[in-house]
C-alpha cells in the first residue's frame, strides 16, 4: 500500500451472523475507523444508495464506527492514513445475493469518482 498513491481501500468481508441479530458479527454493515467527515459522509451515502432496493429492514445496512484492529481497513487508516471502509455482507444470505450485492457496491464506488460508466440497455 505504500507503494501506491491509495484515495480509499475498500475490504469487502462477509460476516457469519447480522449486526442487526448480534452486535459481536458487522454482517450488514459498512464499518469505518474514525468519526472522519469524509468517511461518514462517503459511508452514508453509500448506505442509503444500497438500501435503496432492500425492503426488509433487516436486511439493510448501516454505518458502524468501530474499527476492527488488526483488519486491512483499519491498518491502511491507523498506519497510512489511506481513507479505508470495510463492506460486510451477512454469509446467512444467498451467495448469489452477496455476490451482488458486493459488486453493486463496488460499481456505485467507481461511479462516484468517475471510474465507471454503466452501460444502458
Amino acid at each position: 500500500m505504500k507503494t501506491y498513491d491509495i484515495s480509499l481501500l475498500v475490504d469487502l468481508h462477509e460476516s457469519i451472523e447480522f449486526y442487526r441479530k448480534n452486535p459481536k458479527n458487522y454482517g450488514q454493515t459498512v464499518v469505518i475507523d474514525s468519526n472522519d467527515d469524509y468517511l461518514l459522509e462517503l459511508s452514508s451515502s453509500l448506505v442509503e444508495e444500497m438500501n435503496q432496493e432492500i425492503f426488509e429492514d433487516g436486511n439493510k445496512y448501516q454505518v458502524l464506527v468501530d474499527p476492527v484492529k488488526g483488519s486491512t481497513a483499519y491498518c491502511a487508516y491507523h498506519q497510512l492514513g489511506i481513507p479505508a471502509l470495510t463492506f460486510e455482507t451477512c454469509r446467512k444470505l444467498p451467495l448469489s445475493f452477496r455476490i451482488e450485492e458486493q459488486i453493486k457496491f463496488v460499481k456505485i464506488i467507481l461511479s462516484k469518482w468517475d471510474m465507471f460508466v454503466a452501460v444502458q440497455k
